[in-house]
């Protein structure tokens, strides 16, 4: 190699603009999309929002209907029937499990000890008590904000 030519000769100038107009040119396509793909994230989520909007509005009246939940003409709900009806047939349910000699002897059960009914006993109440804290919780609830 002889001393006055460099080791990499610089392309040509031909060469070097088509490169620069590539470049420029994907440079250009990747901004784009990338501005092309934000506008349409911010309008899904314009849209979503809208959407989720409308939703909770509608939820808000159809709900009570459909929880059994609907106010009476004081405006005060009363305990919730099909839940105290359902604690009710447990209790005579699993009551005639234990101690109805038919049953006892067809199920394999035996009569539970007065400890063992008194902690069963709590399970009803923390139930219903429950229940009734969430609906005092909705009824207090500030409305959301749309």
């Amino acid at each position: 190699m002889p001393h006055g030519t460099p080791p990499n000769p610089l392309p040509r100038t031909a060469d070097r603009t088509r490169t620069q107009r590539l470049t420029g040119g994907a440079t250009a396509a990747v901004l784009i999309a990338l501005t092309a793909a934000g506008i349409v994230h911010l309008r899904l989520r314009t849209i979503e929002a809208r959407s989720l909007s409308m939703w909770e509005r509608d939820w808000e009246r159809v709900e009570p209907g459909w929880s059994g939940q609907l106010p009476t003409q004081s405006g005060v709900d009363d305990a919730n029937p099909l839940l105290l009806a359902g604690i009710a047939f447990e209790l005579v349910f699993t009551a005639a499990l234990v101690y109805v000699p038919p049953l006892r002897g067809l199920f394999g059960t035996a009569a539970l000890p007065l400890d063992v009914v008194a902690l069963i006993a709590v399970f009803p109440v923390l139930v219903w008590g429950t229940d009734e804290l969430r609906r005092l919780r909705r009824r207090t609830r500030k409305p959301a904000r749309t």
